[in-house]
């Protein structure tokens, strides 16, 4: 291969100047520009990474590029150009290494490959330590946090995440992180249905991030709070809260994020038996997920719910489409809880098409997989659920 020349370095080396510089002046509202620019972008990066002498500041324009490439979901378009920003950075520089380290493990977790993310913030983890850069030891800390949390070990996730808020509260600056670590450790509280512990650490989030002025990330915490009011069936203020949310996202281009609240509000609806609502809230999600490509995650929990819609509608066969997507997304995401949840739903419609022993042997794999999740509340509450409709259907 050629070797390029002095010239064109200095070309390479000009072009990510420029678009430093330009993606430095973007805020919460902007997305829409980096949307715009992304293929230029991607080029600048691919292009920057070739060349030895242009590679770090490549790096910086990649970590200065991430949070927009987070908020518009365009996680698998740009994997590759990390794992290559990763496995080309010096280990003389573990610092930017742990860095890249852990927005990749960002990256991964967000397109739900738990087990690759926890081993890059691991990773991240030790460059930091070796670093001693405080900054970066507390964001591997941070992140290993939201690992555990999603695979759903939650002491792990209390520890990692108690961990970095004290580790940022000694750091300037950090107020955007303990933003998240609040949000995390809110979750955590909250899927172990300590629901007072959850509600205060939420609104601590929200009002760092209504400070700060970060519509997005506000959006997201109401979000989290409107579920809490909707795990304890107060559906009025979980209602006010999506639709605050929805309201601060109106003057963002962070699309994915009213998708995801659009989702909620269809949640909400199926709960108070608003199946048609539900159903249109689904389909529009569903819509927007095919139009960009959304997360695996978010596609699975989609199909789930339009086929709990579809079968409370008395629409089993069409149910049985949307169910069967979902299970193959969570057995690709490796989520044996969810995957749990579809498999109870598609034995309750294949229970309505009359197919009893397919519908028995389809209850018995989610009960399976159930018995391992013995403290989790929300599996001893679907494990009651199908025992009883299994019981039912045998009757």
């Amino acid at each position: 291969m050629t070797q390029p020349t002095p010239h064109f370095i200095r070309g390479i080396a000009a072009n990510l100047t420029y678009w430093q510089e330009q993606m430095r002046r973007l805020t919460d509202a902007d997305a829409r520009t980096f949307l715009q620019e992304q293929a230029n972008l991607l080029l600048a990066v691919e292009m920057g990474l070739a060349p030895p002498e242009t590679r770090p500041s490549t790096a910086t324009l990649l970590l200065q590029l991430f949070p927009l490439i987070e908020r518009c979901g365009y996680w698998e378009r740009w994997l590759p150009l990390w794992q290559t920003a990763v496995s080309v950075h010096p280990n003389n520089e573990p610092t930017q290494r742990s860095r890249l380290l852990t927005r990749l493990g960002q990256l991964r977790r967000l397109n739900g490959q738990l087990d690759q993310a926890l081993r890059l913030h691991q990773e991240a983890e030790a460059a930091a330590h070796q670093s001693g850069d405080a900054w970066s030891l507390a964001e591997a800390w941070g992140n290993l946090a939201l690992d555990y949390h999603a695979r759903r070990a939650y002491d792990l996730a209390e520890s990692y995440g108690q961990q970095a808020l004290t580790l940022f509260s000694a750091l300037d600056n950090a107020e955007k992180w303990q933003g998240s670590l609040w949000n995390t450790l809110g979750q955590v509280s909250l899927e172990q249905q300590d629901f007072a512990q959850a509600e205060a650490r939420l609104r601590r989030s929200a009002a760092i991030w209504q400070q700060l002025q970060q519509s997005t990330q506000l959006a997201r915490i109401l979000k989290n709070l409107g579920i809490l009011f909707q795990q304890q069936q107060n559906y009025i203020v979980a209602g006010h809260c999506y639709q605050e949310a929805l309201h601060h996202l109106a003057a963002t281009d962070s699309e994915l994020d009213k998708i995801q609240v659009h989702i909620n509000l269809g949640v909400l609806h199926f709960l108070q038996q608003q199946y048609t609502q539900a159903e249109v809230a689904f389909r529009l999600a569903d819509s927007f997920l095919r139009r960009h490509h959304g997360s695996y995650m978010t596609q699975a929990i989609v199909a789930q719910n339009l086929g709990n819609v579809l079968v409370k509608q008395q629409r089993p066969a069409e149910a049985l489409v949307c169910l069967q997507q979902a299970t193959v997304l969570w057995q690709q995401l490796q989520d044996n809880l969810n995957l749990a949840n579809t498999l109870g739903t598609l034995g309750e419609a294949l229970g309505l098409l009359s197919d009893v022993q397919t519908a028995v042997t389809t209850y018995d794999e989610a009960l399976t997989l159930l018995a391992r999740h013995p403290t989790h509340p929300w599996a001893q509450e679907l494990q009651r659920e199908f025992l009883m409709e299994r019981a039912a259907l045998l009757e």
